[in-house]
């Protein structure tokens, strides 16, 4: 027999066996959640058990619909925490401190810990620990909490809605830009509490005014101005004093796709003397 002949009978002899099984492909999804949390408040942890050094565990939890705000997911402790999308169970958002967090995996770099004024937006909230800030309304997550340390912790897990502490969130795109009233000597205040967030601000005079971050820029803020044509004016900031004529607009953004709670992503714009 050629060899030839040899190759397609074995072939379909293989698929007459495979013909007989009953095969079954089972696509990428997130594995059995070992805890299902429901909303809570900031006062009262929804979750806190031992866990072992080296071993994670695996939370399900849905935003329900009629939530406003922002919707913080936070431990108590700096510990890798990664939130995940319910079809795959990839990586959307990270964080392992109370610092910021970060598309992906971008949050999980070790960062030092800070001191921050109190100035800025309202109440400068901070986070606890390790947290992810989420957009209000329905939506259902996976989250992973892995203990990285080499004894046995005993973290604490929030899951709460809150307001959101910067009051110009309509103004993510140029058209709702936000009013910079340079004659205003209280200056401007805003935050980056949200992934992707963007603020813009527009001016109607010329002058020049002052962009300020928390202490360490911990979520990586940049500022960049704009002709009204749109040219850009320059570089993107990261902190400084900024000249404009009427007609400028500028906006501020994460360099880093980061974003944080009030006391680590505020910002302020002030204007000089």
């Amino acid at each position: 027999m050629k060899r030839s002949t040899l190759l397609l009978a074995a072939a379909a002899a293989a698929a007459l066996l495979l013909s007989g099984c009953n095969i079954t492909i089972v696509p990428p999804g997130p594995p059995p959640a070992d805890a299902t949390l429901s909303l809570g408040t900031d006062a009262v942890a929804v979750w806190s058990e031992p866990l072992a050094p080296g071993t994670s565990v695996v939370f399900k939890f849905t935003v329900p619909t009629a939530q406003a705000g922002v919707v913080f997911f936070e431990l108590d402790q700096d510990l890798p925490l990664t939130l995940r999308r319910p079809t795959d169970f990839s990586v959307f958002a990270s964080s392992s401190s109370d610092r910021y967090f970060a598309q992906g995996s971008g949050g999980l770099a070790a960062t030092a810990a800070g001191e921050f004024d109190e100035q800025g937006i309202g109440t400068l909230t901070a986070c606890r620990g390790s947290c992810v800030i989420l957009p209000g309304g329905a939506a259902t997550y996976y989250a992973r909490l892995t203990n990285d340390r080499g004894t046995t912790v005993t973290p604490a897990v929030y899951f709460f809605r809150d307001v959101e502490q910067d009051d110009n969130e309509e103004n993510d795109v140029r058209a709702k830009a936000t009013y910079f009233d340079l004659t205003d000597p209280l200056g401007d205040q805003g935050t980056i509490e949200r992934l992707y967030d963007v603020d813009y601000f527009y001016v109607d005079r010329t002058g020049s005014f002052t962009f300020a971050t928390a202490p360490g820029n911990p979520v990586d803020l940049r500022l960049q101005a704009y002709a009204s044509n749109g040219a850009p004016l320059g570089s993107p900031v990261q902190t400084g004093t900024v000249a404009v004529v009427a007609g400028d607009f500028f906006k501020v953004y994460s360099a880093s796709l980061r974003a944080g709670a009030p006391a680590t992503s505020q910002y302020t714009l002030l204007r000089t003397p």
